[in-house]
């Protein structure tokens, strides 16, 4: 399935580090946002889980979408295409908050073991970058060389060690 015209957020598709912060395996994924409402009723037709929210701009969805980095079997994933509109493969991490893309997503039916529900599974494939704006990282400002440091000590403290303290 591939789905036009999707602004993202959060795009976590580095190949070599996926985020693990949801599965401890790794996992590479993306936030699709819209504001447009026959968007968002496309995706919950695609029954891809979808969230309204709302801020000082108005009501907005957004629907989250990843691939895990490691098959069930425990072989490697094939990370996700990253491509510009020409097709031309680009540095998956530079793809920025708001870019607007066209997003591939593979859709597996299966059966929930627990309730017995007919279920889809989305699973993020591609990305196609049409607007890009780039993520450049925050340069973090450094500490200087000052030189040597002066260190000083409490009144009535010691400098050894004090192992005869029983706790």
């Amino acid at each position: 399935m591939l789905l036009k015209n999707v602004t993202i957020r959060y795009a976590k598709l580095n190949p070599a580090r996926p985020d693990k912060k949801m599965v401890k395996e790794g996992r590479w994924s993306l936030q699709m946002i819209t504001r447009d409402r026959n968007q968002a009723k496309e995706w919950k037709d695609a029954q891809i889980k979808t969230k309204m929210d709302e801020d000082d701009d108005g009501v907005f969805w957004i629907a989250s979408i990843g691939k895990k980095a490691v098959k069930a079997d425990g072989s490697p994933a094939a990370p996700v295409e990253v491509v510009n509109g020409n097709k031309v493969a680009i540095d998956p991490t530079s793809v920025g908050n708001d870019s607007v893309c066209n997003i591939k997503i593979y859709q597996r039916p299966y059966t929930n073991k627990e309730t017995g529900a007919n279920m889809i599974q989305n699973m993020l494939t591609g990305v196609q970058v049409k607007v890009h704006k780039v993520y450049v990282p925050r340069v973090y400002e450094e500490f200087e060389d000052e030189g040597e440091s002066t260190t000083f000590m409490p009144e009535g403290s010691t400098t050894d060690d004090d192992d005869d303290i029983l706790f």
